[in-house]
């Protein structure tokens, strides 16, 4: 907004939650600039939870960090890859031996994909809706 002088520039902040999706509680939460990659935050969400079941992000945590964080804390992840990704071929980390199992099941059964995805569209839609409906009880 510019007054008079120079003008502010905004900027904006990005939360990455991870969220129980039975309990709906919140498991971790970080606070990144807007400069910051998604896929460099999820080790870090990650690094305080043992036995995670399964991963649900969007597209933008598909990195081998990402992956390998999901691998260390014992989950299976259901992120859609990259257009164009391949198998990794020559001595894969635990996490791209994940991703290859995505990329496969993306690749052979797209409809059952389709069926994972609209599965985290709901469970976030759930999330919403409870929010939603504390925020007003609590008012």
């Amino acid at each position: 907004m510019r007054t008079h002088g120079k003008q502010k520039r905004r900027t904006w902040r990005k939360y990455h939650v991870s969220v129980d999706p039975v309990t709906h509680e919140v498991m971790a939460l970080e606070l990144t600039e807007a400069n910051v990659h998604d896929c460099t935050v999820l080790p870090a969400l990650l690094s305080t939870q043992k036995n995670v079941g399964t991963v649900y992000a969007d597209g933008a945590y598909s990195f081998k960090d990402g992956f390998d964080a999901i691998a260390q804390s014992g989950g299976k992840p259901s992120i859609p890859v990259r257009g164009g990704t391949t198998l990794t071929r020559n001595n894969p980390s635990p996490g791209q031996k994940l991703r290859d199992e995505v990329l496969l099941i993306s690749k052979q059964r797209p409809k059952s994909w389709r069926i994972l995805s609209i599965k985290w569209l709901t469970l976030a839609c759930q999330y919403r809706k409870k929010s939603a409906w504390r925020n007003n009880q609590s008012e």
